[in-house]
């Protein structure tokens, strides 16, 4: 919920510096800062700095920072084992970095900022949990010291999209896009290992990376200059 609320204010905070700080007239514009607000329900907060390079061409860059990926955490879990992301074992998630970059190539456009465009990318977001840092080696069945348990998810994207200046009656960007990712994902945990002999159960470290083809579909909204 909280992250609804902050995606609300950043909203509103756009739409704002909008109407009164950049819409006294439109101008032809090559360059644009956005945010992604489509991935505020993943706990990533975003910001796009696109910039001109070429004819048709530009470069986009991001970086933000990411709290937790709920929907990730949720179809990555065994809902029967103690230790696992949706049971909440590893404490709070730690605050990160995130970035991504790629090109734009828009297919038909005046302006390099309105039209249709693709565009490739490389997105890389890393979550970890407080975990056991504050507990020794054997207190928690021979779980490694300062271990912090999460996952890493590399994405390379091609995205197929739309970017429209006048959408919203404003000076806003409006940046609507669909696409395919190819997500190589690296989660670190603790599973359950069951001993049928003892009828015991003990808790070990596992890593473990697949990789697999996403849907994109999201939106961005921002200023020109």
């Amino acid at each position: 919920m909280n992250n609804i609320y902050i995606g609300k204010i950043l909203l509103l905070l756009l739409l704002l510096v909008s109407q009164f700080g950049f819409a006294q007239h439109k101008k032809i514009t090559r360059n644009s800062v956005k945010w992604n607000y489509s991935l505020v329900l993943r706990g990533v907060y975003l910001v796009n700095y696109e910039f001109f390079i070429a004819d048709k061409l530009n470069a986009e860059i991001g970086m933000g920072f990411i709290t937790e990926d709920r929907i990730f955490e949720v179809f990555n879990s065994d809902p029967q084992d103690p230790y696992s992301f949706i049971k909440n074992s590893y404490g709070k998630h730690i605050l990160h970095t995130c970035a991504e970059a790629g090109l734009r190539y828009y297919l038909k456009t005046k302006d390099n900022i309105n039209g249709i465009y693709l565009s490739p990318m490389i997105s890389y977001r890393p979550y970890s949990f407080e975990g056991f840092h504050n507990k020794g080696s054997n207190s928690n069945g021979g779980f490694p010291e300062n271990f912090h348990p999460g996952y890493n998810l590399l994405d390379f994207q091609l995205k197929l999209g739309l970017q429209y200046q006048s959408f919203w009656n404003t000076n806003l960007l409006t940046d609507i896009y669909t696409g395919l990712a190819l997500r190589s994902a690296n989660i670190s945990e603790v599973i359950t290992v069951n001993n049928n002999s003892t009828f015991n159960a003990t808790y070990q470290v596992s890593n473990t990376n697949s990789t697999y083809l996403m849907l994109l579909l999201g939106f961005k909204i921002g200023l020109p200059f």
